[in-house]
């Protein structure tokens, strides 16, 4: 059973657990990258620490002559004094807190050589004796005359002490001692912490959503099933059918109604308790021998509905399903065991249907159909299919080849004027004896070289007939028909060939396929020929897939009113507030509106009256070969001389 709506929650939740498992590695593994990078940053520190250092011994170089005794100048020299704590007073700053020079007497006391301190009260005057906490490294490092770093764990405000050997004073061992400052070492630990924490609280937060999305789930999936699910059966229920009109591509299933045979009899003679059994048995064992993209509902008391995906021998498909009901058992407290058996009545081609609900509707009458021909069948063809002849390919491909297509020709007329200043071209094909509908070949010939054929003749004659009488010509398209790169290069070429008469080509886009937004190709091609010239209606406007995004979407030129909208307007007020909405949206956008199915005169005014440009039905005139000049016997003051 497939959760459409509910596996976005399903996902989003996955992706907080591993966001929430990814986080916690992160977060174990954290207290050793502040391990790592505490001790890169001291590594850095130290190696910044030596240059300055190194960088020290090279000034103090320049002011102090290496073959004298400093310690005599120094004494009687107290600009030389001063000069030496300046130098090292410039490399103090927020890291570098103290910066000195040490030297060792010959009493082995520690005394200020230099003292470059900001501070006077903290700087020691030359001579001053010198007293470190950590006495034993000073001893250390004075003994191996080597550079020694090490950490201050008793002074507040200091972090790494370094001593840095200065072999340039004559006779004197002196250290330059650099004092780094906890300054630069806590903020980058303070930063790592507070990160630490972020990442806590990171846990914290993904903890409370995994638990609330948990939550939510299981709350959505109770009132899924509450709402989607048969409770007796456990497979889909009418509530999911509406939920899937609007999303559920036809073009990819076929769909059959399934109807138990004599339930009611097994419900009189044996309870309502072994009537639920034989219905739960029967969608068991349904629901286990399809596949997982087919869509299962009980429609009714003993009725089921059933899409099942394309992509495999279809017919076979719905006679084992068919086979399966009818060996369903059902055994009663008795022992009795009782058989089940059905009825179906399968669409195999859906989606040549407007709406979902049409679809379902074929499928109903072929039920219907099966019931009446003696129930325990399987019935793919209604009556009207039976009594109407389908072509062979071969016949259709031979009498288009033979250039048998001939055209009738249904006036459009300006409701002011009362002329006819429009045709719809109706394409029929011709044995010499027998006049075929395009019911009777093109759904076999569709999207096939004999269709592409098919359609540039119809073209070419609608040209013909533009040139001769100047007049405007609708020719009816499907709009994947401008998917075909073949198809729009032949259909191109003949409007390009034509220029000047296009602007009289009139491209009517059927309402039988869905059009988005998104189908750039479809809509740039169309809208080449309306740059072009040529004019752009919409179809059935009002109807199955047509809405008013398509009038944004499209920017047609003329809009084709339902004929369905059109044939209630008399009896059904709401039939003529939603012709009244198309109007009234249309003249705001500037496009013309054409009427269809005016089959009497008080439709024709009512029409006239709602403002409507344009009008087309039976009252005004039937589809003939030849056009319609002389005035119509119905309604004689209708205008014909514009054709």
């Amino acid at each position: 059973m497939r959760f459409i709506g509910i596996k976005k929650y399903i996902y989003f939740l996955f992706l907080i657990l591993i966001m929430f498992l990814l986080t916690v590695f992160i977060y174990i593994k954290f207290d050793n990258v502040i391990k790592i990078t505490s001790s890169e940053f001291k590594t850095l520190k130290i190696h910044e620490t030596k240059h300055n250092a190194l960088s020290i011994s090279h000034l103090l170089r320049t002011y102090i002559d290496p073959t004298k005794n400093i310690l005599q100048i120094l004494k009687n020299n107290e600009s030389l004094q001063k000069k030496l704590n300046n130098i090292l007073a410039s490399f103090i700053n927020d890291e570098n807190r103290y910066v000195y020079i040490i030297y060792q007497d010959n009493y082995h006391n520690y005394r200020y050589l230099a003292d470059g301190s900001l501070n006077p009260e903290d700087r020691g005057f030359f001579g001053q004796k010198f007293f470190p906490l950590q006495e034993e490294k000073w001893h250390r490092a004075f003994k191996s005359n080597k550079p020694t770093i090490f950490t201050q764990n008793k002074i507040n405000n200091l972090w790494i002490t370094m001593l840095y050997p200065l072999n340039i004073f004559k006779g004197v061992k002196s250290f330059l001692v650099i004092d780094l400052s906890t300054s630069a070492y806590k903020n980058i630990k303070n930063v790592l912490y507070q990160l630490r924490n972020f990442l806590k609280y990171l846990l914290y937060f993904f903890i409370g959503i995994f638990i609330l999305l948990i939550l939510l789930y299981a709350f959505l999936y109770t009132e899924y099933r509450r709402t989607f699910v048969d409770a007796l059966t456990g497979v889909y229920n009418r509530n999911y059918l509406k939920h899937i009109e609007k999303i559920i591509d036809l073009s990819q299933y076929t769909l059959a109604m399934i109807d138990l045979d004599n339930f009611k009899a097994i419900n009189d003679n044996y309870g309502h308790t072994i009537g639920d059994e034989a219905i739960k048995k029967v969608a068991k064992n349904i629901a286990a021998n399809i596949r997982q993209d087919d869509i299962l509902i009980r429609y009714g008391g003993d009725e089921f509905l059933l899409f099942a995906k394309k992509g495999r021998d279809m017919k076979n498909f719905y006679n084992r399903i068919y086979d399966i009901i009818n060996n369903t058992i059902i055994t009663i407290p008795d022992a009795t065991q009782l058989k089940t058996g059905c009825s179906m009545g399968v669409n195999l081609l859906p989606d040549r249907d407007n709406t979902i609900i049409e679809a379902i509707k074929k499928a109903d009458i072929k039920l219907y159909h099966a019931k009446k021909l003696g129930k325990n069948r399987v019935e793919y063809r209604d009556q009207a299919d039976k009594n109407k002849k389908i072509l062979e390919f071969d016949k259709i491909n031979h009498l288009i080849h033979q250039r048998n297509v001939i055209l009738y020709f249904q006036p459009i007329i300006n409701m002011k004027t009362k002329k006819i200043e429009k045709y719809e071209a109706l394409a029929r094909l011709y044995d010499g004896k027998h006049i075929y509908y395009p019911n009777q070949f093109l759904g076999t010939i569709f999207q096939t070289n004999t269709y592409r054929e098919f359609s540039k003749i119809i073209i070419q004659q609608a040209f013909e007939i533009i040139k001769n009488y100047q007049i405007s010509i609708s020719v009816n398209f499907n709009k994947s028909d401008f998917i075909d790169d073949a198809y729009y290069d032949s259909i191109k070429e003949i409007i390009e060939e034509n220029q000047k008469y296009r602007e009289l080509f009139i491209l009517e886009l059927l309402e039988n396929e869905e059009l988005k937004v998104d189908d750039e190709k479809i809509l740039k091609r169309i809208k080449y020929f309306q740059n072009l010239g040529c004019k752009i209606a919409l179809d059935d406007f009002g109807s199955g897939y047509s809405n008013f995004n398509y009038l944004l979407i499209l920017e047609p030129d003329i809009v084709k009113i339902d004929g369905s909208l059109i044939s209630q307007i008399q009896q059904s007020p709401n039939a003529k507030k939603i012709v009244q909405s198309i109007i009234y949206f249309t003249k705001y956008m500037g496009i013309e509106t054409i009427a269809e199915f005016i089959e009497n005169e008080d439709i024709f005014n009512i029409v006239k009256n709602l403002g409507i440009d344009y009008g087309q039905g039976y009252f005004i005139g039937k589809p003939c070969q030849k056009l319609q000049r002389e005035p119509f016997k119905i309604f004689e003051c209708i205008d014909t001389n514009a054709a």
